[in-house]
């Protein structure tokens, strides 16, 4: 019997992650793959690097160029609507236009240390979310002991006796 579930997010209950000063994302990212949306203000520059997954970039709105290659002299420019496939390992930079870009972007998890980032990151976004309803349903000054108490829930290797909690 398959024990899996599914989780829904919603974009706006995700906090933002600044990066740099013109760079912001929202993540969801889970043991195989992460999804984000990211934020880039006018004429923000994303450095070039490289990375073991593929890569999916979504454009929702604006106009992301991108610069391929060892020294980036394929240009690509990817406007709304339009998805860009990126291989493994292919040295990329992405530069936002005369104004900010909104887009999406999706690739696979990969090694143990990012699958272990993927899963603290996961186990943050879970608290974030329990945390925000809490505050409003609990008095300020008790939310955070309520947000310790789940944090132990979600990184407990074992589930609590009796409670029917299993961690994931």
């Amino acid at each position: 019997m398959n024990q899996a579930s599914a989780t829904k997010y919603r974009w706006e209950d995700l906090p933002r992650e600044r990066l740099k000063p013109d760079l912001e994302r929202r993540l969801i990212s889970t043991e195989r793959l992460m999804v984000a949306h990211v934020y880039l203000q006018k004429g923000c520059i994303v450095p070039t690097h490289s990375h073991e997954n593929e890569q999916l970039t979504y454009i929702l709105e604006g106009l992301l160029r991108f610069f391929l290659g060892d020294d980036g002299s394929e240009v690509v420019d990817v406007a709304a609507g339009e998805v860009l496939h990126l291989p493994s390992h292919l040295p990329h930079k992405a530069r936002s236009g005369r104004r900010s870009v909104r887009a999406s972007g999706t690739s696979r998890s990969r090694s143990p240390r990012s699958l272990a980032r993927s899963r603290a990151r996961r186990d943050s976004q879970r608290l974030h979310l329990v945390r925000e309803r809490l505050v409003s349903f609990v008095a300020p000054g008790y939310a955070f002991v309520a947000s310790i108490a789940i944090l132990v829930i979600l990184i407990s290797p074992t589930p609590f006796a009796g409670n029917g909690v299993v961690p994931r």
